[in-house]
């Protein structure tokens, strides 16, 4: 995998915008800080562009998480 998408060092990050294929054409180097609250900004940023909702269940029951979580 490394090597298909271009990874010569370690560490490397690479993303892929949403919808596109996964190749080494589409494979994005991440050039920001390496710290944890930039790489979850720049991660959240691309989640945001996607235009993705997630769908998110509050657990306060053993029934929420047996209907929506199981499997």
């Amino acid at each position: 995998m490394a090597q298909r998408f271009g990874v010569k060092g370690y560490p490397t990050i690479k993303y892929f915008e949403y919808g596109l294929p996964k190749s080494q054409a589409t494979a994005k180097p991440y050039e920001g800080a390496r710290d944890a609250t930039a790489i979850i900004s720049h991660a959240n940023m691309l989640l945001d562009k996607s235009d993705i909702e997630p769908e998110i269940f509050e657990l306060n029951k053993q029934k929420v998480y047996d209907e929506n979580c199981q499997g």
